[in-house]
């Protein structure tokens, strides 16, 4: 028993010695990103709050499904937890002296484990380091996914800056006499949101309070291929959209959040299937939805069309 004790206390030793700064020293690395993931994860719990207060007005309607606000509660909350917990591990001021510290309750257990004479003091002070060093794993599992978005966002930057070198060389040779244009014939690449094309003025209806699973689709009619496409659509923060694996990423700012669908390339004459755009309208009225389309040999272009949300 005491040889088992002994052996967890080289490990968590290491843990304080080895992990724990390599822990600090890669949230040191992102100062940027930690500032642009804390701004999306604030937005995030500021659109639940008032998505929350949104619901809870409509509860005192009693013509409307109880059901169905409820749930929507649920997962709004949920959000909002979600996003509080999110943000704490982003500051290191807080979840470094919190790993520290269980940590040290961790090793001080199994020193008392080892002096103890006492059988159940033994035990106890093990178990109890045992749950310490658990809860400390589960913090350290959970930073290492803040880190894992961190260098998402990284990496997004440096290719938005090498997406931008390729746009202005692009430019640069479309200005060339006699050089063929490497862009692809305007209005050629169309995107299919369930399952229509998307043109300006255009005016959807759904109903609120039901969650939608909605096709995107992006159709490439060029007899070239499009390469390294990506289709933005700008939403209100009253639509609750699910985080799946079809889409590429999801933006929240103060005002709208933007969700963006990515392809490498697209053959000529292909419609390329996305996934589903799982969506939860919450708020009744028309919004405006303003959709992006660009790519490496593609013009960006906008469009804007109309969801009706009613009852």
């Amino acid at each position: 028993m005491n040889q088992v004790i002994e052996l967890f206390g080289f490990l968590i030793i290491t843990f304080i010695g080895f992990v724990f700064p390599v822990f600090g020293i890669l949230i040191s690395l992102f100062p940027e990103g930690i500032k642009k993931l804390t701004l999306k994860y604030e937005n995030e719990k500021k659109r639940a709050e008032e998505n929350i207060k949104s619901e809870i007005e409509k509860k005192k309607d009693k013509t409307l499904n109880v059901g169905i606000l409820e749930r929507n509660l649920r997962i709004l909350k949920k959000n909002k937890k979600t996003a509080g917990e999110k943000l704490s591990y982003l500051n290191p001021k807080i979840i470094l002296p919190k790993i520290f510290i269980f940590l040290l309750l961790s090793l001080i257990g199994v020193m008392v484990a080892l002096s103890s004479d006492d059988i159940l003091v033994r035990y106890l002070a093990f178990v109890l380091s045992l749950l310490f060093f658990g809860y400390t794993i589960y913090i350290l599992w959970k930073l290492l996914g803040a880190l894992t978005e961190l260098s998402v966002i990284v990496k997004e930057e440096k290719t938005n800056s090498d997406k931008t070198i390729i746009r202005l060389l692009s430019a640069s040779v479309e200005k060339t006499p006699d050089v063929v244009s490497p862009f692809l014939n305007e209005g050629k690449v169309s995107i299919l949101f369930n399952k229509e094309k998307v043109v300006n003025d255009k005016k959807i209806p759904f109903s609120a309070n039901k969650k939608y699973q909605l096709p995107i689709s992006i159709v490439n009619s060029d007899e070239r291929m499009a390469k390294k496409v990506e289709v933005g659509f700008i939403f209100p923060l009253s639509f609750m959209i699910e985080e799946t694996s079809d889409i590429s990423s999801i933006y929240t700012g103060e005002n709208h959040q933007i969700v963006r669908f990515e392809e490498e390339f697209i053959q000529s004459d292909e419609t390329n299937q996305q996934g589903n755009l799982n969506i939860t309208f919450l708020k009744v009225g028309p919004h405006n939805i303003r959709v992006f389309i660009k790519g490496e040999n593609i013009k960006v272009s906008n469009y804007s069309f109309t969801i009706e949300v009613i009852d």
